[in-house]
């Protein structure tokens, strides 16, 4: 009996176990080559879709930061515009405001002190009063001031002189609504004086 078992263990060398043998192998060996045929196909189109997606969101990143420089292009030129209309306006403004100076009897914008009348430094186009202490114009102008309205126009006299001795631009005249002064301000030369 034992060499029965013998017998039915060892492998008979016949042709028609010998093709299975050889077709179990390369049916091992096909099926492993597909294996890693698809493996590597898999991921290929892995690679292939990470590349396709990798390009897109530079294409995105591309075409948006376009679109955010055109964008500050425009804001740019819009910017350009405003500046030069602010600075038409303010001309033309000016020129009227010369034109309504020489028609009102080529009074001193400032106001001449030996008669008192003095221009109000904010509307610059009605007289200032003084009252009580309190200096005022029909514009809405309102400021205490201790002094004298002759004191007034002298020291607004003194710092628009000193300041046209460096600059050919014009003073801008504005009220401190917190320290309640009336601030004079270039904004050529950067000059600034107070009147309190």
């Amino acid at each position: 009996m034992e060499e029965q078992k013998l017998m039915e263990l060892e492998i008979p060398k016949t042709k028609k176990h010998f093709g299975s043998l050889v077709h179990k192998t390369t049916t091992d060996k096909l099926r492993d080559m597909l294996r890693e045929k698809c493996r590597i196909r898999v991921r290929e189109s892995r690679q292939n879709k990470f590349d396709v997606s990798r390009t897109f969101l530079e294409n995105e990143k591309q075409w948006l930061t376009d679109v955010l420089k055109g964008e500050l292009t425009e804001i740019e030129l819009d910017l350009l515009l405003e500046d030069q209309m602010l600075k038409e306006l303010i001309e033309e403004q000016y020129q009227w405001m010369v034109e309504q100076y020489e028609q009102s009897n080529n009074l001193d914008l400032l106001g001449d002190p030996k008669s008192l009348l003095v221009m109000c430094p904010i509307c610059q186009l009605s007289e200032l009063h003084i009252t009580d202490h309190l200096l005022h114009c029909t514009c809405g102008f309102r400021k205490t001031y201790n002094r004298s309205l002759e004191d007034f126009s002298k020291k607004v006299q003194f710092f628009v002189s000193s300041h046209e001795e460096r600059c050919v631009s014009r003073l801008i005249f504005f009220l401190d609504p917190f320290e309640s002064t009336l601030n004079l301000m270039c904004n050529n030369c950067d000059y600034l004086a107070l009147i309190e």
